[in-house]
């Protein structure tokens, strides 16, 4: 048994992206890939809305923010929803002759860095993280319009909890920010101070501060993975 990473994809064609199977202009978009390659058991499920799991939709409808109108009156959430079935999918991996349950990391890129942040300070299964072009904060992000979707939001969130709270619920486990220079998205030097505050919560709980790692990388919306692979290698690579 060995070390194995759960990989959430963003916005696009879902699972296909990050396994090699659709184009994209983003480079290194196949991350899922990057990481079997380096040896690890991956699995890249489609989150709800995406990919195998996107139900027509007349092209004047998001899906996101359509499923979540429907998720709503039934008294539901899709962003609970995905993680639960996130979680499940850490199950899956758990159980996986060929994996270390001890040693299960995630990761992903924008809609997936909201999966991967929720999901590391929900489950603690996942042993270490990488958060890729979306940590920093939402009272900063929403300012962007058309920044926020459907599927990523929780009711009264705003003021009451943030990205760096979530970030201090993984602490001590290791988790690496991606950020880029020219993401419009998510800022880059809000995405340094939640990653100095986080520090000092690391510091508080005897943990050193490379467990918690800030890559700014010269770069848009997209996954870097220069850092964040030799990251994952030494917190989940062999004992």
């Amino acid at each position: 048994p060995g070390p194995a990473v759960l990989a959430a994809h963003g916005h696009g064609p879902g699972k296909s992206l990050v396994c090699g199977l659709a184009e994209t202009d983003a480079p290194n978009g196949d991350y899922a890939v990057q990481l079997v390659r380096r040896g690890y058991v991956v699995l890249a499920p489609d989150l709800r809305c995406f990919g195998e799991r996107l139900d027509w939709n007349p092209p004047d409808h998001y899906a996101c923010d359509t499923n979540l109108v429907h998720a709503a009156m039934a008294g539901e959430n899709p962003l609970a929803q995905n993680l639960w079935d996130m979680a499940r999918s850490l199950d899956v991996l758990e159980a996986h002759p060929l994996v270390d349950p001890g040693r299960m990391g995630m990761v992903g890129l924008s809609y997936g860095g909201t999966m991967t942040l929720f999901l590391a300070a929900l489950d603690e299964r996942v042993a270490a993280c990488v958060v890729s072009c979306y940590f920093s904060s939402w009272a900063e992000s929403h300012k962007m319009p058309w920044n926020m979707c459907g599927s990523q939001i929780l009711p009264g969130m705003l003021g009451q909890i943030e990205h760096v709270d979530l970030g201090a619920l993984i602490a001590p486990r290791p988790m690496l920010v991606e950020s880029g220079l020219h993401d419009d998205l998510f800022s880059h030097a809000v995405a340094a101070d939640g990653c100095r505050r986080l520090q000092g919560v690391y510091r508080s709980l005897g943990a050193d501060d490379d467990r918690i790692v800030h890559d700014v990388f010269d770069g848009g919306h997209q996954w870097h993975g220069v850092a964040a692979l030799a990251f994952l290698d030494r917190w989940l690579g062999e004992a």
